[in-house]
């Protein structure tokens, strides 16, 4: 196969083969992926790729409900997986980051089904995309 970036890196072409291009269009995918775009912030889409699992584990597999219920408790530990992502064990982070996907979340369960959740205001809620 052909690709236009990912060869010779199993995760990588993973997720070029599987993610890339593609719609995402359920809550949890898109509140996903919107956060790990968030995080790369300078760094290399595989970079973030790499860590993505600890991701899912410092914000409950990005499940916008349970994210939103999140105390100040989680900071710490969701602050500490931010902190190892950019090299920075021991560095005391504002957690400001994770502050903004709190209230992303908070946002996305706050808004009542098909007038503006995550899904339907991204791909115009019937998973066709916008592409033109």
């Amino acid at each position: 196969m052909s690709r236009c970036f990912g060869d010779g890196d199993p995760l990588y072409e993973r997720y070029h083969d599987e993610e890339w291009g593609r719609p995402v269009t359920d809550e949890r995918g898109l509140f996903e992926r919107m956060s790990l775009e968030a995080f790369q912030s300078g760094l290399s889409w595989v970079t973030i790729l790499r860590k993505r699992e600890h991701f899912r584990a410092a914000f409950a597999d990005f499940e916008p409900e349970a994210v939103a219920r999140f105390g100040d408790d989680e900071q710490d530990r969701r602050s500490r997986v931010v902190a190892d992502h950019r090299g920075q064990r021991g560095v005391g982070l504002p957690g400001q980051g994770q502050r903004d996907e709190d209230q992303r979340a908070r946002a996305d369960v706050n808004v009542p089904d098909g007038t503006g959740r995550l899904g339907g205001a991204y791909v115009g809620g019937d998973g066709a995309g916008q592409r033109r």
